[in-house]
């Protein structure tokens, strides 16, 4: 009987990861099409803008967070539900707080370099992937990671695919600015989902309490460390493309956003499919002091991941050179050995992120912040100096480097705590 009762789960957890994975293949495979349509009907250097606007979204969520939101989303794993809706209260009016401090930022930027529409349009498209990220990272931490991608998908793909098909019909739509309006609505749409779905829970008991300042200083306390190596983990890997816009220019960063998304495709591809999904089991089988256990779950994961990452890789050199000759611009196909080199380098971002989450479940939030500082502090010096003599190809040596450096750094103190 319960031989009968693990091979029933172990069906239903291969088909909910079978699912997750389907989801994000049509939500990546969207992004990525996406950047392909840009660079064809809008150019290279709308990419390399589409690109800088995508990092910013995910560094200013990452600093207006204050790390609170990623202590909250792991501590929500086994809380009651009274005492979530306290902290997401809380915490989402801080936040509004933050960006409403922003906003007079933003609209001087936009009046000085000329670009009002097209800041506050990137604004509004930063806000909802804000939102849009919380309600996935907490809906799958609490153990419903079919919907949490169910959701993302909808706020990732759907408006993309809607977009290509109208701007297609009607050429007047291929701009920026429409891509940023669709971005936008899916966003929208999203969260409007989301509050359907949790209108049961006791908000009105949530927004009645009265706001208690001690809470933000409470959490801030506890977040310092989290808070820094998010803003940390978001400049290591968005860091690149700025820095290849000041040295090179727009349109090498176009190139490199183009081949990007296929590599960075590959990385959610398989955090979505094995690493977010074993997170939650981490985080139990540390708390529970269950070692062996957590272990094998960590053992596991990496197999699957690293695995995982070596076949799409091998799949997506074979056949995104043929999709990127749709764009028609001679450029990218220039720098295609770029984009075989990145791909290679990908098992060292991998084995980062691998190590990364390891340590979170584990509460070791001084080692992912001290593994942090070191990425940042190697990808932004060997990123410059790279980038001076290899030109573009230099990101590939920075990624080696920063992706390295972290697990060598892991390893390192995995084996001064086991002695």
């Amino acid at each position: 009987m319960i031989k009968k009762l693990h091979e029933a789960l172990h069906r239903l957890d291969l088909f909910s990861a079978t699912s997750i994975m389907s989801l994000r293949i049509g939500m990546l495979a969207g992004k990525f099409f996406l950047a392909l349509f840009i660079v064809r009907y809008i150019g290279l250097e709308a990419l390399g803008i589409y690109g800088l606007v995508s990092g910013a979204s995910a560094i200013v969520q990452m600093a207006l967070r204050l790390g609170v939101f990623s202590n909250l989303s792991r501590l929500a794993v086994n809380q009651p539900l009274e005492e979530m809706t306290q902290n997401l209260r809380h915490y989402g009016t801080g936040v509004a707080c933050l960006y409403l401090l922003c906003l007079p930022f933003a609209l001087a930027a936009g009046w000085y370099f000329g670009k009002i529409d097209l800041i506050i349009l990137s604004f509004i498209v930063i806000i909802f992937e804000h939102i849009c990220m919380d309600i996935f990272v907490l809906t799958n931490n609490l153990h419903r990671p079919k919907l949490a991608n169910i959701l993302l998908t909808i706020q990732s793909a759907s408006w993309i695919y809607l977009f290509m098909a109208v701007a297609y019909l009607w050429p007047a739509l291929r701009s920026l600015d429409a891509v940023f309006i669709f971005w936008i609505a899916g966003g929208a749409i999203t969260t409007l989902i989301a509050a359907f779905l949790t209108r049961e829970w006791p908000w009105s008991s949530a927004f009645t309490a009265p706001l208690c300042l001690d809470w933000y200083k409470t959490h801030i306390t506890q977040s310092w460390r989290i808070y820094i190596s998010d803003v940390i983990s978001a400049l290591t890997i968005y860091i690149d493309r700025y820095l290849i816009t000041f040295f090179l220019s727009l349109e090498i960063a176009g190139v490199y956003i183009l081949f990007w998304q296929v590599v960075n495709a590959i990385c959610n591809l398989v955090g979505a499919g094995v690493l977010q999904v074993y997170r939650p089991r981490l985080i139990l089988a540390y708390r529970h002091l269950e070692m062996d256990r957590f272990k094998q779950l960590v053992r596991d994961s990496a197999y699957r991941a690293l695995g995982l990452t070596m076949l799409l890789s091998v799949a997506s050199a074979m056949v995104v050179p043929f999709l990127i000759g749709f764009t028609r611009q001679p450029t990218a196909m220039e720098y295609l050995p770029l984009l075989w080199m990145m791909l290679a380098a990908l098992l060292f971002r991998m084995g980062s992120d691998i190590c990364a989450y390891t340590l979170y479940a584990m509460h070791r939030d001084d080692l992912v912040l001290y593994s942090g500082i070191l990425k940042l502090s190697l990808a932004t010096i060997s990123g410059v100096m790279a980038l001076v003599t290899l030109g573009v190809y230099g990101v590939v040596v920075t990624t080696v480097i920063t992706g390295g450096g972290a697990i060598l750094y892991t390893m390192y103190r995995w084996k001064i705590r086991k002695e």
